[in-house]
Formats: structure tokens, C-alpha cells, sequence
């Protein structure tokens, strides 16, 4: 082991053959192994940087990214993904003065976008436990907003084993629509969102109820 300072680049560097270990007390608390994989609480790492810490409390270990901000835009942010242009992000941003709201956002980009503006926001979970998809201010439970105005903007739940399953969306009439996707698309009930007219069977709703069989 070697260490020692590289004036040329005003840095210092540890070199050591097989590994790098940093203790106290007796016990390893980082290593760097000879593969360039990271452990904290552990000697025996398989991926880039893995953490390992035994806790019998119930609060388990923790990784904390924090920004001191207090304003109501400040975020920590953990992107993964190929390189700069072309990832994916969780987020946490404040959404009030001083902090003491935080929503978590899952964002994404593509293309070749290299900057934060290129990212496209997912979904969001509030502080006050709403859901948004495609919407940063979800006003319900789960809000969805819908990207097109057809079954692919909608909900969609599958059958297992099967290629079809149940669809719900509002189409571009206006009309909210509950279905079928996958390998059958029929629009089992048609309803008028303005006059609570229904139509089963049917997409001429011209009266309360039309029921075709």
C-alpha cells in the first residue's frame, strides 16, 4: 500500500494491489475492492456500491440525500440509466415555503436531451399520499391524465394468460367509455359525463338508459 500526494494534480491517491480498506475500531467500514466496486458495512460488494449495515431496531440502514434549500422547488434527485442524456430519475422536491411538503416523482427522458428541462414526469406521489400519473398535482386518490384520448390513455386491466382484459378512458367525445383492449376493443358502456345519460351496447345515447341486447 502506497499513499501519497500527486502534486502534478493536487490530489491524493492510496494505491494498493488488492484492495483498500478503511476502519475503525477494528472493523472495515468502506473497502474498495480490486474490481473498483464500493461496500460500506461490507467486504465482499457485488455491485458498484453496495450498503450493508445489521440493525435489530426495526429502522434498518439508511441512505440519505438531502438539500438544505428550503424554498419550494429544491429536490434531491438519484438518476440511473446509460449517461447524462439518456435516463431516469426518483425524485423528492419540496412543494411549500421552507420544505415541509415533499412529493415523490418518477421522471424519464428520451432522445438525446442533455439537460434537466428534457424530462418528462411520470408520476408523482404527494405528500398527502395522492397518486398522479402524467399529473403533478393530483387532486384525488389516483388522478390519471390521460397522454391520448383512447384506450391507451386509459386504464387497462388484464386478464392473466389472456390478450384482453378490461379497459376504462374517456374518448375524445368526451364520453366515458368501459370496455374491453387487447384482442377485442368494445365499447361496453358509453356514458355522457354531462347528462348522466348511459348507453350499453350503444354509443347513440339519446335518452337516460338505451340498452341494446
Amino acid at each position: 500500500l502506497s499513499l501519497y500526494d500527486v502534486t502534478s494534480t493536487n490530489r491524493l491517491a492510496v494505491f494498493g494491489d488488492t484492495e483498500i480498506q478503511f476502519a475503525t475500531t477494528g472493523t472495515a467500514r468502506l473497502y474498495i475492492g480490486s474490481g473498483g466496486n464500493v461496500g460500506i458495512g461490507t467486504t465482499g460488494p457485488d455491485a458498484l456500491l453496495e450498503l450493508e449495515k445489521e440493525v435489530n431496531d426495526g429502522l434498518g440502514p439508511d441512505l440519505a440525500i438531502y438539500n438544505k434549500a428550503y424554498n419550494s422547488s429544491s429536490f434531491s434527485r438519484i438518476r440511473m440509466g446509460r449517461h447524462t442524456s439518456r435516463h431516469a430519475s426518483i425524485k423528492s422536491i419540496s412543494t411549500t415555503a421552507g420544505g415541509r411538503d415533499v412529493d415523490l416523482v418518477f421522471e424519464s427522458k428520451r432522445g438525446n436531451g442533455g439537460d434537466d428541462s428534457t424530462f418528462s414526469e411520470n408520476m408523482r406521489i404527494t405528500s398527502g399520499g395522492n397518486i398522479g400519473i402524467n399529473e403533478d398535482n393530483p387532486s384525488t386518490q389516483i388522478h390519471n391524465l390521460q397522454k391520448t384520448n383512447n384506450r391507451a390513455g386509459g386504464f387497462y386491466t388484464q386478464l392473466q394468460g389472456n390478450a384482453y382484459g378490461l379497459s376504462m378512458f374517456v374518448n375524445s367525445g368526451g364520453y366515458g367509455i368501459i370496455g374491453s383492449n387487447g384482442t377485442f376493443t368494445t365499447d361496453v358502456l358509453t356514458m355522457d359525463l354531462n347528462s348522466g345519460n348511459v348507453g350499453i351496447g350503444t354509443t347513440n345515447i339519446g335518452t337516460q338508459s338505451n340498452l341494446y341486447l
